[in-house]
Protein backbone atom coordinates (compact mmCIF):
# COMPACT_ATOMS: atom_id res chain seq x y z
CA UNK A 1 0.00 0.00 0.00
CA UNK A 2 1.22 3.48 -0.81
CA UNK A 3 1.90 5.79 2.07
CA UNK A 4 -0.97 8.12 2.93
CA UNK A 5 1.13 11.21 2.21
CA UNK A 6 1.95 9.99 -1.31
CA UNK A 7 -1.68 9.23 -2.09
CA UNK A 8 -2.76 12.59 -0.67
CA UNK A 9 -0.14 14.59 -2.61
CA UNK A 10 -1.14 12.85 -5.85
CA UNK A 11 -4.86 13.54 -5.49
CA UNK A 12 -6.28 16.00 -8.07
CA UNK A 13 -7.58 18.29 -5.26
CA UNK A 14 -4.24 18.49 -3.44
CA UNK A 15 -3.03 21.70 -5.11
CA UNK A 16 -6.37 23.38 -4.35
CA UNK A 17 -6.08 22.24 -0.74
CA UNK A 18 -2.59 23.77 -0.54
CA UNK A 19 -3.92 27.09 -1.87
CA UNK A 20 -6.72 27.19 0.73
CA UNK A 21 -4.31 26.13 3.48
CA UNK A 22 -1.77 28.79 2.43
CA UNK A 23 -4.37 31.56 2.50
CA UNK A 24 -5.37 30.54 6.02
CA UNK A 25 -1.75 30.17 7.15
CA UNK A 26 -0.94 33.65 5.88
CA UNK A 27 -3.43 34.87 8.51
CA UNK A 28 -1.99 32.57 11.21
CA UNK A 29 -4.72 29.93 11.03
CA UNK A 30 -4.37 26.19 10.52
CA UNK A 31 -6.14 24.05 7.93
CA UNK A 32 -6.44 20.27 8.00
CA UNK A 33 -8.11 17.66 5.85
CA UNK A 34 -10.92 15.95 7.79
CA UNK A 35 -13.77 13.51 7.51
CA UNK A 36 -14.31 10.70 5.09
CA UNK A 37 -11.58 11.84 2.70
CA UNK A 38 -8.93 10.98 5.28
CA UNK A 39 -10.39 7.51 5.76
CA UNK A 40 -10.84 6.89 2.06
CA UNK A 41 -7.37 8.10 1.08
CA UNK A 42 -5.88 5.86 3.75
CA UNK A 43 -7.89 2.87 2.50
CA UNK A 44 -7.11 3.58 -1.15
CA UNK A 45 -10.70 4.39 -2.03
CA UNK A 46 -11.80 7.10 -4.45
CA UNK A 47 -12.24 10.54 -2.89
CA UNK A 48 -14.70 12.93 -4.50
CA UNK A 49 -14.61 15.86 -2.06
CA UNK A 50 -12.40 17.40 0.59
CA UNK A 51 -13.76 18.56 3.93
CA UNK A 52 -11.43 20.94 5.73
CA UNK A 53 -11.26 22.23 9.30
CA UNK A 54 -9.66 25.37 10.69
CA UNK A 55 -9.28 27.40 13.85
CA UNK A 56 -10.45 30.53 11.97
CA UNK A 57 -13.90 31.72 12.97
CA UNK A 58 -16.56 32.41 10.36
CA UNK A 59 -15.95 36.16 10.30
CA UNK A 60 -12.24 35.59 9.61
CA UNK A 61 -13.05 33.02 6.92
CA UNK A 62 -15.36 35.50 5.19
CA UNK A 63 -12.58 38.11 5.16
CA UNK A 64 -9.95 35.67 3.86
CA UNK A 65 -12.31 34.07 1.32
CA UNK A 66 -14.76 36.73 0.09
CA UNK A 67 -15.84 34.23 -2.57
CA UNK A 68 -17.05 31.79 0.13
CA UNK A 69 -20.60 30.50 -0.12
CA UNK A 70 -22.25 30.93 3.28
CA UNK A 71 -24.51 27.87 3.30
CA UNK A 72 -23.90 26.75 6.89
CA UNK A 73 -22.56 29.89 8.47
CA UNK A 74 -24.64 29.40 11.64
CA UNK A 75 -22.84 26.07 12.17
CA UNK A 76 -19.39 27.39 11.27
CA UNK A 77 -19.45 25.84 7.79
CA UNK A 78 -18.82 27.62 4.49
CA UNK A 79 -18.10 26.34 1.00
CA UNK A 80 -14.90 27.49 -0.69
CA UNK A 81 -15.02 27.38 -4.50
CA UNK A 82 -11.86 26.09 -6.17
CA UNK A 83 -11.07 25.34 -9.81
CA UNK A 84 -13.35 23.25 -11.95
CA UNK A 85 -16.49 24.10 -9.99
CA UNK A 86 -15.33 22.04 -7.00
CA UNK A 87 -16.41 23.22 -3.53
CA UNK A 88 -14.54 22.45 -0.32
CA UNK A 89 -16.49 22.52 2.94
CA UNK A 90 -14.48 24.56 5.44
CA UNK A 91 -15.59 24.19 9.06
CA UNK A 92 -14.45 26.01 12.17
CA UNK A 93 -13.28 23.70 14.96
CA UNK A 94 -16.01 23.11 17.47
CA UNK A 95 -16.51 21.12 20.60
CA UNK A 96 -18.93 18.29 19.97
CA UNK A 97 -21.85 17.60 22.25
CA UNK A 98 -25.04 15.57 22.10
CA UNK A 99 -26.79 15.03 18.79
CA UNK A 100 -30.45 15.24 19.67
CA UNK A 101 -31.55 14.93 16.04
CA UNK A 102 -28.80 12.47 15.07
CA UNK A 103 -27.11 15.02 12.82
CA UNK A 104 -26.47 18.43 14.37
CA UNK A 105 -24.67 18.89 17.70
CA UNK A 106 -26.61 20.88 20.31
Amino acid sequence: MLKFSSVFRNHPFYSDFIQVKSRLQSHNFVCWLAGGAVRDLYLGRSVYDFDLVTDANTDSIKQIFPEAILVGEAFGVVKIPVKGGVLFDLTTFRKESDYLDGRRPT
